[in-house]
């Protein structure tokens, strides 16, 4: 078994890999984050170690920068800034937010992102941009259309619908609007209070556009909901085949979520809330 991106498997999975019986050859960074939720311990020590930078430059400040924070766990003070590198302060990160977010074309926010360590400075970040983008005042108004959302829950391929992965970024190509309830004849029985309906494509991996059932309790919270016990606690629904699809704001996400993505223009936001331990925060 050949286990790519190795380092975000906790014990759980590599104990039902070796339930095989087989070689099992893990291959991943050995700098990357842990697992989320669980422990994982698999490339702490690798047998085999490529240190040598060959795909980017050697001399890019951007690799210079993370070459610094993988072998100090922090940012040097006398790191110089760069057109491709600037520091700021985190008090100042709604004026930054407004200087790229305010005026930026639909195009130029498909290049853009924000990294944040917790969720709950997420859903903050998610509203500052909504704010500044006109969509929101409070963040409690619906998802409307250009708005940034990520998928936070696999889907497969359904009538004719391509799948979605945990993690996609998607565009809303209309505002979301409460679904409306029908009964066995057609006729209308009022807006739903828990689902949305809205179009969204995915243009970082192109896919067109297609109509989605969302979970309206999941946009804005801090937390994926994780059980049906959760969702019926918090939503009355008692399946995620009942609750839709699950998607949250895109504007910002944590560090873990972002893991694979690409963006010419990051916002970084570097904080160590405690409790964490030195090796997750490095």
């Amino acid at each position: 078994i050949i286990a790519d991106e190795a380092s975000m498997i906790d014990q759980g999975i590599l104990r039902d890999l070796q339930s095989y019986g087989v070689p099992i050859l893990a291959v991943g960074d050995h700098y990357q984050l842990p697992p989320v939720g669980g422990s994982g311990d698999l490339m702490r020590n690798p047998m085999l170690r490529l240190d040598k930078i060959h795909r980017q430059a050697e001399g890019n400040p951007i690799i210079a920068l993370s070459k610094a924070i993988r072998e100090t766990g922090r940012i040097p003070d006398d790191m110089p800034e760069s057109d491709a590198v600037r520091f700021g302060k985190l008090r100042f990160i709604e004026q930054i937010i407004e200087e790229r977010y305010s005026d930026a074309s639909a195009a130029r926010l498909l290049e853009m992102g924000i990294a944040c360590y917790t969720n709950r400075r997420r859903v903050g970040l998610n509203v500052t941009v909504r704010r500044v983008r006109g969509t929101a005042r409070n963040g409690r108004e619906l998802p409307r259309a250009g708005e940034h959302v990520v998928c936070l829950r696999n889907m497969k391929e359904q009538g004719g619908r391509p799948p979605v992965a945990n993690g996609m970024r998607g565009v809303l190509g209309t505002d979301a609007t409460p679904k409306q309830n029908v009964n066995y004849r057609g006729e209308k029985l009022g807006e739903s209070e828990t689902q949305l309906v809205g179009s969204i494509s995915f243009p970082e991996d192109e896919i067109d556009a297609h109509n989605y059932e969302m979970l309206r309790a999941q946009f804005g919270r801090e937390k994926t909901f994780s059980s049906p016990e959760e969702l019926a606690h918090e939503t009355g629904l008692h399946s995620f085949s009942m609750a839709g699809a699950l998607f949250d704001y895109g504007w910002a996400m944590t560090a873990h979520r972002m893991q694979g993505s690409q963006v010419d223009d990051l916002v970084a936001i570097v904080e160590r809330p405690g409790p964490v331990d030195a090796d997750s925060w490095s």
